[in-house]
């Protein structure tokens, strides 16, 4: 994406990527901006809502936030360059003090004045002359619309489609079974034997909050090695990987079965960009995005940009680097 005297940007998504994309698209000079975004504030996976499964507009809900949460990184590397979290907090914060930075943010650099609230971006797809046809649904009235735009900054996030595995007896289970996109308060687990799958950070996470509340907790995965000297609750167990699920009982992988009333998987997401038309030859294969230079733009149309592509770092930081980078 080389630096431009003019053009005209289209940002999709208002999570902390798409502010700190729009953020470098108006230091460069350049103010013909839009930022589209499907809900009706700022802040992206920071935003917590009681609802699950669809919205008011019958929308999929895109946000996994659940209560309780607190960062598992210091606030010290959560803020942007330039930019800082406010010093006087503790370092491991709660995440509706990040939702609060989020939208200072936005409102500090100006960047909440061009986003486009309630706009659901449904198709992308190069045209002529290099530039990008944008169709955009106005969720309040459902008109649609179509723009052009010069350039694309894909930061949609991915933390929306969750990643949901596929075992044997899935479908003759008959307990409860969520994946933690789902979740939202502890209150779920009580006086359940729960069975939680992933040892991701949400995974760890929702250990130990269901271990407050349920009778017992079966804790699934396969970095015992790694585990097996933490101290968890007493009334948590660590158990093997599944191999089948019967009605009321999960097998594992060791033969061992347990009597289980709610699975909750913590298995990851898949990217998923479903509003790219197929001449963006954006392929997402084994949860990789490509082909991508630097993980950020795409090499066969170099005016669009996916910010937010890599996981495990130090999310804002990266953020703005990729950002400016691509602008």
């Amino acid at each position: 994406m080389s630096r431009p005297k003019s053009g005209r940007y289209c940002v999709i998504g208002a999570g902390a990527a798409g502010l700190a994309a729009a953020k470098s698209i108006l230091d460069v000079g350049c103010d013909q901006l839009v930022v589209y975004e499907q809900t009706d504030q700022v802040g992206g996976t920071w935003v917590y809502t009681d609802s699950v499964g669809s919205d008011h507009h019958g929308l999929p809900i895109h946000g996994s936030m659940y209560s309780g949460l607190w960062t598992n990184l210091p606030k010290e590397v959560m803020g942007f360059p330039g930019y800082e979290m406010p010093t006087q907090r503790r370092s491991y914060i709660h995440s509706s003090e990040v939702l609060e930075f989020m939208k200072s943010y936005a409102g500090n650099y100006h960047v909440v004045d061009y986003v486009k609230f309630e706009h659901l971006v449904e198709q992308v797809k190069p045209v002529g002359d290099g530039q990008w046809e944008v169709i955009v649904k106005v969720l309040k009235n459902s008109e649609s619309t179509t723009n052009t735009f010069d350039y694309v900054l894909v930061c949609n996030g991915h933390y929306f489609d969750p990643a949901i595995p596929n075992f044997p007896g899935k479908d003759v289970f008959k307990g409860l079974q969520l994946h933690s996109h789902e979740y939202r308060k502890p209150d779920i687990f009580r006086d359940r034997s729960v069975l939680i799958v992933g040892s991701g950070p949400s995974g760890k996470d929702l250990t130990i909050a269901a271990s407050r509340q349920a009778q017992t907790v079966f804790f699934s995965h396969h970095v015992h090695e790694k585990l097996k000297h933490v101290t968890f609750p007493s009334n948590v167990v660590q158990v093997q990987d599944i191999s089948k699920l019967h009605e009321s009982e999960v097998e594992f992988i060791d033969g061992t079965r347990h009597a289980i009333d709610l699975i909750l998987y913590c298995t990851g997401y898949r990217y998923s960009f479903p509003f790219l038309h197929r001449d963006c030859a954006i392929k997402v294969t084994d949860n990789r995005v490509n082909p991508l230079y630097k993980h950020i733009l795409n090499i066969n149309h170099p005016t669009m940009a996916f910010i937010g592509i890599p996981y495990r770092v130090c999310t804002t930081i990266m953020f703005d680097l990729q950002s400016r980078f691509a602008v």
